[in-house]
């Protein structure tokens, strides 16, 4: 698989202090998990390129960051353009070395709030995949988050850093770190935890698990910038019902 190296990845290329991410193993990356996660390789206008991260929610839905699906930065091939909204995405799960036995998927529809990015903190949204992969990788299960009843959970970050790629950022790799949660902001729907990621994995699940399942109950968005604190957006209530009617929305 071929992938282009990218200028505006570049703009916000940085290092990870104190780094205490694992690299997946190939012999793990096929199974669930990690085969569920994969590499999102988003293209805006003007042939600007971008590589994320999204999780599989279902058959053919990926969870992913909403600034994925609508990034209001400047577009660097044409700078007096917003990047706006992808013209196209294509999802490789399990990805490693630029390998995945599962192949390449594209996307038919994305969804993300309508008032996002005014409103920041609304940072998800999905892809619904013309293909459905998720019968061969598996797929995590969405979770409104209960802190009572999740908090006490030891949570995982799982994705594609552009900092621990090689060759230009042309190979690319899953990188998994765990931990516990700092804090949460209910009014917010935010999740700050100390568990490390970087650029590229933005759009990543905070996910644990329970009795051999995996659950996702936040999306990552962002990284503090002394790498001490990382946010994921929510799956509260709210956005768990609006992720399920844009998933209605696509059947019809």
């Amino acid at each position: 698989m071929e992938f282009p190296p990218s200028k505006l990845d570049k703009i916000s290329y940085r290092i990870t202090s104190n780094d205490t991410r694992s690299k997946i193993p190939p012999e793990k990356i096929s199974s669930i998990p990690y085969s569920a996660i994969g590499l999102l390789k988003v293209t805006y206008p003007h042939e600007t390129v971008s590589y994320r991260t999204g999780v599989l929610i279902g058959e053919n839905i990926v969870l992913t960051a909403g600034h994925n699906l609508y990034d209001s930065r400047s577009n660097p091939n044409s700078t007096l353009e917003l990047l706006g909204s992808p013209v196209s995405i294509e999802f490789y799960p399990g990805l490693t070395e630029n390998k995945s036995k599962f192949g390449k998927c594209t996307s038919k529809k994305i969804y993300f709030p309508k008032n996002y990015p005014n409103k920041h903190n609304e940072d998800y949204g999905i892809i619904i995949l013309n293909e459905n992969i998720g019968k061969e990788t598996g797929f995590f299960n969405l979770k409104i988050f209960n802190e009572e009843e999740d908090g006490n959970n030891i949570f995982y970050n799982c994705g594609y850093p552009l900092n621990r790629t090689t060759n230009n950022n042309t190979t690319f790799y899953q990188y998994e770190d765990k931990g516990n949660l700092i804090k949460v902001e209910e009014k917010k729907g935010v999740i700050i935890s100390g568990i490390k990621s970087s650029y590229g994995q933005s759009g990543a699940g905070l996910f644990f698990m329970k009795d051999n399942k995996y659950y996702v109950i936040g999306v990552h968005v962002a990284s503090s910038f002394d790498d001490t604190l990382f946010y994921a957006t929510m799956i509260n209530k709210k956005r768990y019902e609006q992720i399920q009617n844009w998933i209605k929305d696509a059947e019809n």
